[in-house]
C-alpha cells in the first residue's frame, strides 16, 4: 500500500500555509472553492473579508495540528500522533460552520429559494487522507505465523516461506539504511523495502532508533523486524526460534 513519504507531507503542510497567506493578507478570494464561481450578485452578498479570515485561519490551523501530528510520529509516538490528528475533524467542522454562516447567500429564483455555501471540504479530504496514512503506517506489523509460512501483515506486507528460512538472530544494531525503494518512511518507522548498507534490497519493518533488531535470513534475502518495545521484541524473536525449532523436528 502506497504512503506519502515525508517530503509530500511537509509539502502539503506548507501548501496549506501558503493558501492561507494568500487567502488572508493578498486578497486572493478566488482561491475559494465557490467564491469564483459564484456570480456577481452572489459574491456581493457575500462577507468575503470576513470570510477570507476565516479561511486563512482555519488553514493555518490546519496546517499547525499537521505539522504537531507530523513530529509526533516522526519521533514514534502513536498515541500523540492519534489524538492530535482527531482533533482535525472538530477543528474543520467548526471552521466550516463559521464560514458557512459567513458565506451564506440567499437568492430569489422563482418561487424556490437556493442556498450556496462556500465549501472547503477539500480540507477535510487532505487530512483526513494524511492522518490515515500516518496513522497506518506507524502501526506496529502483525506478524502471523502457520504451518507453512511467516506473514508480515499491514502495510508492505510479506510472506517468507519457513522451508527457506536459514536462521533467526537477534542483534542489537542494524545496518545503515542508504535509500528507500519502496515503502513507508516516517523519521526511525520504516516500513517496505529499503536499501541497506552491506545487505542491499531488503525488507525491513523497523523502529532503527528501538534495539533489538530479528534478522530473519533465508536463501535469497533478509528480512529485518522489530517492535518499539524490547520485550516484544524478544518475545517475537523467542516465538519465531521455538516453531522452527518444531518445524526441524
Amino acid at each position: 500500500m502506497p504512503v506519502l513519504p515525508k517530503a509530500i507531507i511537509i509539502g502539503l503542510i506548507v501548501m496549506l500555509i501558503i493558501l492561507g497567506t494568500l487567502i488572508k493578507y493578498f486578497k486572493c478570494y478566488n482561491l475559494i472553492s465557490g467564491y469564483n464561481t459564484a456570480s456577481r450578485e452572489e459574491k456581493a452578498a457575500i462577507d468575503i473579508v470576513a470570510v477570507s479570515k476565516v479561511v486563512g485561519n482555519l488553514l493555518y490551523v490546519i496546517a499547525l495540528i499537521m505539522l504537531v501530528a507530523f513530529a509526533f510520529g516522526l519521533y514514534g509516538n502513536n498515541m500523540g500522533l492519534i489524538v492530535t490528528m482527531l482533533l482535525l475533524l472538530p477543528t474543520i467542522t467548526v471552521g466550516l460552520i463559521i464560514v458557512g454562516k459567513r458565506s451564506r447567500v440567499k437568492v430569489e429564483a422563482g418561487d424556490k429559494k437556493v442556498v450556496y455555501y462556500i465549501p472547503v471540504i477539500f480540507l477535510l479530504v487532505i487530512t483526513v487522507m494524511v492522518g490515515s496514512m500516518l496513522f497506518i503506517g506507524s502501526r506496529e506489523p502483525k506478524i502471523v505465523i502457520d504451518n507453512n509460512y511467516i506473514t508480515v501483515q499491514r502495510m508492505y506486507s510479506t510472506k517468507i516461506a519457513r522451508e527457506e528460512v536459514l536462521s533467526v538472530e537477534l542483534r542489537e544494531t542494524m545496518p545503515k539504511v542508504l535509500n528507500k525503494e519502496n515503502g513507508f518512511d516516517l523519521g526511525n518507522i520504516l516500513r517496505g523495502r529499503f536499501k541497506l548498507e552491506g545487505f542491499g534490497s531488503t525488507m525491513i519493518y523497523v523502529h532503527k532508533d528501538k534495539s533489538p533488531f530479528i534478522f530473519i535470513k533465508t536463501q535469497n534475502s533478509v528480512v529485518i523486524i522489530n517492535s518499539r518495545n524490547k520485550d516484544m521484541t524478544e518475545e517475537l524473536y523467542n516465538k519465531l526460534r521455538s516453531e522452527l525449532a518444531n518445524k526441524n523436528k
